[in-house]
């Protein structure tokens, strides 16, 4: 938002309640250094003082076509339903999909859904749109082997190869296992699954999330907890994280999305409890850009009761975009409104959207694949569906580190940094200028002073859409001699998106 001089001010909503950012020019800034890593925009990290431009969270383009639903031979004759986790992973140009694949009883229609079997199955893409579910043999699923099933008896899904396994367990999953505890698997090929462990750290339903972090040097995990209250139906979920040396013994639990201050004033509820839950989150670190972790929260709305099923309505399921430095606390993005939406009445996503894992790259755009549902929680089919149960998994499609931009309109904007050591002897933008839009970058000294080579009046005017644009100044001075110096970089901007900037060598860049 802007005030009434046009300078952005921003705030931040975090778990915890109001966070200001402070977007006027810090004294005494200490260098950051970013040597080559890719500064994005989703915190104000690289911004120190700005005029005229704002930080907007870019929503993802949804197609409307799924790329993935249960219609294997053995899937429709137990009239199986993909569900509400799945984990896309790029491997050696093939893409790698492992889903949740659910069956219901007979009685579901009339008191909601209620699982009869669930199992773990595997699809592959050339493309990433097109999958095959191979007949791997190895599990049986309505009277045959001929099916793509590689783990049974188990709810959600979240693969990830683990740097610190042994070969025979480089690939991981866990999930929800029999009386509810946390189940890990591990496999050599993300075909041929074992069983490493089950362990009570409490609920964990549905989709829980680990990976190694290399920084901290332990393993952490990302996973739903209740808030349980005597009366079941006014308890309420929030997303927590824990860490570990072994996967087995877990500690420093800490909440990092749960309902706070803003979200209990949007509705009142009968029974007193948040009228939204965090039912789960995708968790990721972003690539190149080591120290930022990104959050695609799953939001359950509902506050008002309402038949035939006797729930809170909506009951219906949005993302929302957040980010953190540390991993343990957020920033809530885009003024809380949601990164991926429901679709429009009719469609297989028409009440709920989860999104399932870590994005991959394609060419220059991500892809992040999220399941869809047209039942709400309840098990309220959507009307236009005429009583079929639709659901799936479909891809999100994002402009390669466009998950916020900083903008600027058709009058000036500017920005500037603090002071930066870098390496590399180039700066790739990523930007969009529109037809009439252009940049300007300016080096400056520590102090604040232009560098001479690299001043306003040296920089070549950055024009185009280009996710590597290099900038360039007229004059011959070499960037690189400025590599492992404090610098600071200020960006003039006119109909402009600015989604990431990073140094490199030329040879990376274009």
């Amino acid at each position: 938002m802007r005030d009434r001089c046009g300078v952005l001010t921003a705030v931040f909503l975090l778990a915890g309640g109001l966070l200001p950012a402070p977007w006027q020019a810090r004294a005494a800034a200490e260098p950051l250094t970013i040597d080559s890593e890719k500064q994005l925009f989703l915190d104000d990290r690289v911004i120190e003082s700005s005029t005229n431009v704002e930080r907007v969270m870019n929503p993802p383009y949804q197609p409307l076509e799924p790329v993935l639903i249960a219609n294997a031979p053995w899937e429709l004759a137990e009239h199986a339903h993909v569900w509400n986790s799945a984990t896309v992973r790029k491997e050696d140009g093939k893409i790698r999909l492992w889903y949740h694949l659910l069956t219901l009883r007979e009685e579901a229609r009339e008191t909601g859904p209620v699982a009869k079997g669930e199992y773990v199955a595997y699809a592959e893409s050339e493309d990433g749109i097109h999958f095959v579910k191979p007949e791997l043999g190895l599990h049986e699923f309505g009277g045959t082997t001929a099916n793509s099933i590689v783990i049974p008896n188990c709810r959600g899904v979240a693969a990830w190869l683990d740097p610190q396994a042994p070969p025979e367990a480089r690939y991981r999953t866990q999930t929800k296992g029999p009386q509810g505890r946390l189940t890990f698997h591990h496999s050599p090929d993300g075909i041929h699954w074992e069983l490493t462990r089950a362990i009570d750290i409490g609920d964990c339903d549905t989709q829980s999330m680990a990976f190694w972090d290399e920084t901290l040097g332990r393993y952490v995990l990302y996973t739903r907890k209740w808030v349980r209250f005597e009366n079941k139906s006014h308890s309420y979920r929030y997303h927590r994280r824990m860490e570990s040396n072994d996967l087995e013994h877990w500690d420093n639990e800490v909440q990092v999305l749960g309902a706070d201050e803003a979200d209990l004033a949007t509705y009142e509820t009968s029974a007193g409890q948040p009228p939204v839950d965090y039912y789960g989150a995708c968790v990721f670190r972003y690539p190149d850009s080591r120290g930022m972790y990104v959050m695609v929260g799953h939001a359950l709305w509902h506050w008002f009761a309402r038949e035939p099923l006797q729930s809170l309505g909506p009951d219906q399921l949005d993302d929302r975009l957040c980010a953190g430095r540390d991993g343990k606390e957020f920033a809530r993005l885009g003024g809380r409104l949601p990164f991926l939406r429901p679709g429009p009445g009719g469609t297989w996503f028409s009440r709920h959207v989860w999104t399932s894992s870590a994005p991959i790259e394609m060419g220059n755009e991500l892809w992040l694949y999220y399941w869809g549902s047209n039942m709400d929680h309840a098990g309220n089919i959507d009307p236009a569906a005429r009583g079929e149960i639709r659901c799936g998994l479909g891809r999100a499609i994002l402009r390669l580190d466009g998950f916020v931009s900083l903008d600027a309109g058709y009058a000036w904007g500017e920005f500037t940094t603090p002071p930066l050591i870098f390496a590399g002897d180039s700066l790739a933008l990523n930007v969009d200028t529109g037809a009439g839009g252009v940049a300007f970058v300016e080096i400056l000294d520590a102090e604040g002073a232009a560098i001479e080579g690299f001043s306003r009046a040296e920089a070549v005017p950055a024009c185009g859409n280009d996710v590597a644009l290099r900038a360039k100044w007229t004059g011959a001075a070499a960037l690189g001699a400025l590599g492992g110096k404090p610098v600071r970089l200020r960006f003039s901007m006119r109909d402009c998106k600015l989604y990431a900037f990073q140094f490199m060598d030329s040879a990376e860049s274009r």
